[in-house]
């Protein structure tokens, strides 16, 4: 006698068909996994292709200024240096006039792990964003004069801008001027010109502003315009560094970007405060109409 087929509610389940399921469903995993991996070794490839363009740029941007050096040449004359303790020795222009016309200056720190380069000058301010002091082609730019400016350091305010670089080269080491100890250590930087100048600066002012401030003013009407300025800029510092302003001073603003904002800049401000050497002509005192 026959038993009758009891129904469970499992008459249409199928060992094969679900096994077949099961192997789509892997296969399509194995797909998505396989996907994201190439993904991520695409990501991992572009990446590390970036990172090794920016050391090569870095890298050769830093050798090209580390060999301009050898035109900066010191003396054993730091006590005849208008008393400065530095030994503040020559840069030879002609020579880097034959590497670069352009060149306009040489900025200098007693410590020249904080700045010691070469100074050019454009007509626009965007060429030397892209461009070493030799003209090759480099996110490391130079540090170049604004355009408005003269170049023999006469206007009231001169600005010089480069980029923050991460290794601390160009302005990069700009940063730690927040640092009010740090500034105090390192409070003095020399700019020498073609035309003989070597000028002592003090830093007066240390702050961030907007790219389209008017901190970046290089000219003034009268004494009066130029003495409010004076005052806000020292109002918006930081910290007093204890460095004297007057409306026969002369500035020098180092300017760089703050890598938190497109527009944010930080600005490092100098006021002259001897001439070690004087320019041929030379640059007479700044007096601005009353």
């Amino acid at each position: 006698m026959s038993r009758k087929k009891q129904d469970y509610g499992y008459d249409n389940f199928d060992d094969g068909a679900d096994e077949n399921e099961r192997e789509k469903k892997g296969s399509a995993w194995r797909a998505v996994t396989a996907i994201i991996l190439i993904i991520a070794l695409a990501v991992f490839g572009f990446a590390a292709y970036n990172l090794y363009k920016i050391y090569t740029n870095y890298k050769v941007g830093t050798d090209e200024y580390d060999n301009l050096k050898q035109y900066v040449a010191t003396t054993d004359s730091a006590a005849s240096d208008a008393g400065t303790g530095f030994d503040v020795g020559e840069v030879d222009f002609a020579s880097l006039q034959a590497v670069n016309p352009d060149v306009a200056a040489w900025i200098r720190f007693p410590n020249p792990d904080i700045i010691d380069y070469p100074v050019v000058y454009s007509s626009d301010n965007s060429y030397y964003l892209k461009h070493t002091f030799d003209g090759t082609a480099n996110s490391s730019g130079a540090i170049f004069m604004d355009m408005n400016n003269k170049r023999d350091f006469s206007d009231p305010n001169v600005i010089l801008y480069g980029h923050a670089m991460k290794n601390k080269s160009m302005f990069g080491s700009l940063k730690q001027f927040r640092d009010q100890e740090f500034c105090a250590e390192n409070s003095y930087f020399f700019i020498y010109t073609p035309d003989g100048g070597v000028y002592q600066y003090q830093i007066c002012a240390v702050y961030e502003a907007a790219d389209t401030s008017d901190s970046y003013t290089v000219s003034f009407g009268t004494a009066g315009e130029y003495r409010n300025y004076l005052e806000t800029i020292k109002s918006r510092s930081f910290f007093d560094t204890g460095a004297a302003l007057s409306d026969t001073s002369r500035l020098v603003t180092l300017s760089t970007c703050t890598n938190v904002t497109e527009s944010g800049r930080l600005l490092v401000q100098g006021v002259r405060v001897a001439v070690i050497r004087q320019a041929s002509p030379a640059v007479p005192e700044l007096s601005l109409p009353q």
